[in-house]
Formats: C-alpha cells, sequence, structure tokens
C-alpha cells in the first residue's frame, strides 16, 4: 500500500488570520478589554496586567511608523505592561519599539500541525480530561501555578461562562489525584488554536505540556478542523515539534519594560 500523503501546512496568513480572531473572541470574555485598528494598526488590550495580554501587531509590514508609534503611546497610557509583535516583514520597526525602551524579550515560533499530533511515549499515569464549564476553577488553579500568576487575574475571564463559549475547551492533566497540566482550545472556522499550556514546576520536564497539547489539538482536528496552530515560547518549542508541529514563522516580540 503506498504511503498515504500528508495534507500541506496551512499558508501563514491564514494561521495570523485565526490568531487575530481568537484574540478578539478570548478578550471579548475580560470585562474592560478594548481593541482598536488604526491604518492597519492593530491594539488589543486586555486590561490585565500580563504583558501579552496587552498587544500591538500589525496588518501588514507596509503601515505607517507614525501610526504604530501612536498607538504604542494609546497602549503605554494605560500604564500597563504590553508588548509588540512583529512578524518577519514588520523588523524595520525594531528602531521604534527601541526608542520607547522596549527590550526584545523572545523570538516567538508560530506553529501548525495538520494532522493528529502524538506524545509518544505517553506518560506513565497521565489521564487527561476534558472540563465542564463549571470546573473553570480547576483549569485556573493550575495555570496559575504554572504561569507564576495570580490565579485572581486569570479569573477574571477563565469563568464558567467562557468555558461555555461554542468551541471553547479547557484539559487538565492528572497523575495519582494531582492535577498537573492544563491547556485550552478554541475552534474557529476550520482552525483549533491551543493556548494557556502551563504545567507547575514540580512536574514539569515529564511530557505532560505535550501530551495535553496533543490531546486538545487532535481533538480538534477531529471535530472537522483542517489545522491546529499555537504560538510557542522558544524554549518549548522542541516539545510541539516532537508532537507534530512544524513552525511557519518567528515572531519578534519587544516587550515594555516595568514601570
Amino acid at each position: 500500500m503506498p504511503p498515504v500523503a500528508t495534507p500541506p501546512l496551512p499558508d501563514v496568513d491564514r494561521v495570523v488570520a485565526a490568531l487575530a480572531e481568537a484574540v478578539r473572541r478570548r478578550h471579548a470574555a475580560i470585562p474592560g478589554s478594548w481593541r482598536s485598528e488604526h491604518a492597519g494598526v492593530v491594539a488589543a488590550v486586555g486590561g490585565l496586567p500580563i504583558a501579552t495580554m496587552n498587544t500591538i501587531r500589525l496588518r501588514s509590514p507596509d503601515v505607517d511608523p507614525e501610526q504604530v508609534a501612536a498607538v504604542l503611546d494609546q497602549v503605554a497610557a494605560t500604564g500597563l505592561p504590553h508588548c509588540l509583535e512583529l512578524r518577519p516583514g514588520d523588523r524595520h520597526l525594531a528602531d521604534l519599539a527601541r526608542a520607547r525602551g522596549m527590550v526584545l524579550d523572545e523570538v516567538v515560533p508560530l506553529m501548525a500541525a495538520v494532522t493528529a499530533p502524538v506524545a509518544h511515549p505517553w506518560p506513565d499515569g497521565l489521564t487527561v480530561h476534558r472540563l465542564e464549564p463549571a470546573q473553570a476553577p480547576l483549569h485556573v488553579a493550575v495555570a496559575a501555578a504554572g504561569l507564576g500568576v495570580d490565579p485572581g487575574l486569570l479569573d477574571r475571564y477563565c469563568t464558567p461562562a467562557f468555558l461555555a463559549t461554542p468551541g471553547l475547551a479547557a484539559y487538565v492533566g492528572e497523575v495519582d489525584g494531582q492535577l498537573v497540566t492544563t491547556c485550552t482550545a478554541l475552534r474557529q472556522e476550520g482552525a483549533v488554536g491551543v493556548f494557556d499550556v502551563a504545567t507547575p514546576p514540580p512536574f514539569r520536564r515529564r511530557g505532560y505540556a505535550a501530551a495535553v497539547t496533543a490531546r486538545a489539538a487532535a481533538d480538534g482536528l477531529a471535530a472537522g478542523c483542517s489545522f491546529a496552530w499555537l504560538q510557542s515560547s522558544p524554549m518549548a518549542s522542541g516539545v510541539y515539534q516532537a508532537i507534530g508541529f512544524a513552525t511557519l514563522e518567528r515572531w519578534d516580540c519587544w516587550f515594555s519594560r516595568p514601570g
């Protein structure tokens, strides 16, 4: 029997569009959040003191640098930590970020998979559960411990009503009665995005994050999505590559300095 051909990876602009829509939908669940778009510069401000929840992105590399500067000023005026995400074609704007005292903190891979990711080997004793909306506090507790943030921040948007959003799912991994990892996933327009992958420090380097990510992505693909996608930290990209994700682009993320 001839080998089955692997479908091609999605066009990167399609993945970027899925990311933008996912950010819009997630931010809509946060009280006090707002979004603006002016001349191709998009600001999505979640109102939380987490830089990656207050982002500025560009629709194309041809935007007016003065417009980028104006939107950066608008977001900076909130007093919230924030970040400017630059795709490869946007990097000519690095000097603008640097002039504002921003710091290139990470080069973030945008990754996608078109076949169901598989964690090999599956971690001993791990069971992954999909949460019911009423179980939102379980995701919050594990995510806060894994991300090193106050659970009260995540409580502001990860509510039972949020987990009841059509297409949204949350997962936790359990070993011997302990919750050891978590993530959320959002299915929309033929794509499933995986977010909030977090493993508390005592349980890291055991394959738990890979396993919960694989489950979330595989469920989305089984439900009819044509691809799964995520934004990885630089250190974790090898974990996702091992379960079947491939890097489409690497984005420079410039972070505001703490006030």
